[in-house]
């Protein structure tokens, strides 16, 4: 998937550099990326994931996804390198709407049944579950 297109599924999301690059798979641990990985940087509470951006280029991101205020801890690193970066308001939001886009949303084709009351929710959870699993009892 392009990065245009995953810059596309974030509100107020833009792209510093080439928006044109190929991205293969995203990861938000500096450790666990790959050749080919966008590296989603997110701020915790004990780290700042945007001071890992170096080891997640040396394992082969081929861009990385930035914070929005956080222009300090990476924009000389993006110009140096000649990087290419996705800059959204809030990196944790995109990494969930990042993943979603890059394993063509599955949530999109879940079917939902809700189940709500007082009395006889597990009785009849345990029913709908019986006939969704019995393709004989599944009208056509």
């Amino acid at each position: 998937m392009r990065l245009f297109e995953l810059a596309d599924e974030i509100a107020g999301a833009g792209v510093r550099g080439n928006a044109d690059v190929q991205v293969t798979g995203v990861s938000h641990d500096s450790r666990l990326t790959r050749p080919g990985h966008l590296f989603v940087a997110i701020r915790g509470f004990r780290a700042d994931g945007h001071n890992y951006i170096p080891e997640a280029l040396d394992a082969g991101a081929v861009a990385i996804a930035v914070e929005a205020g956080a222009e300090a801890k990476w924009a000389s690193l993006v110009d140096e390198r000649r990087l290419t970066a996705l800059v959204a308001p809030d990196t944790r939001v995109a990494l969930a709407q990042i993943a979603a886009a890059i394993n063509g949303h599955p949530a999109r084709r879940l079917n939902v049944v809700g189940v709500t009351g007082t009395d006889g929710k597990t009785s009849l959870v345990h029913l709908l579950a019986h006939l969704f699993n019995t393709p004989e009892s599944v009208p056509a």
